[in-house]
């Protein structure tokens, strides 16, 4: 599958999932019909998303596999010299679990907290932006604690 930027499409990261299946979250997550990108320039993996732009308005996502409840860790690094980002990350259903707004240039590490081992998608969205972003993550599983005697 090819996303409409030309990389592959997220949703081949589910792996040999039925076709309707495939098709029920590729219609949640669809990327929106007024999606802009100009001077779009960077790359992305199964860990990461590192781009610069002269002009985003749109959302750029990636599919998150959880096999155990724990933590998702992000760390991001943005420049932005113009309009806003949303770090957003939602569950299968498309709904957003958590978000964070950036206004300015900045950098953080974040531990967000997963109940639910399952398919997550990792968003940013951009509003009239311009400027760069560096996102990566990783998920951990909780430890268990061992009883004590």
């Amino acid at each position: 599958m090819i996303s409409p930027h030309g990389g592959p499409h997220p949703m081949a990261a589910l792996g040999e999932e039925d076709e309707s299946r495939q098709a029920y979250f590729a219609s949640l997550w669809e990327p929106p019909r007024n999606d802009i990108r100009l001077d779009w320039r960077g790359s992305s993996g199964p860990d990461y998303m590192a781009f610069r732009y002269m002009w985003f308005h749109g959302c750029e996502w990636r599919v998150v596999r959880i096999g155990r409840r724990g933590h998702l860790w992000l760390r991001y690094q943005a420049d932005l010299r113009r309009g806003r980002l949303y770090l957003e990350l939602a569950d299968h259903e498309g709904l957003i679990l958590w978000q964070c707004c950036l206004r300015g240039s900045g950098s953080a590490r974040i531990k967000i907290p997963i109940l639910q081992p399952g398919v997550y998608q990792l968003r940013v969205r951009g509003e009239n932006a311009s400027g760069a972003f560096d996102l990566r993550w990783r998920a951990r599983a909780t430890r268990r604690r061992r009883a004590r005697h």
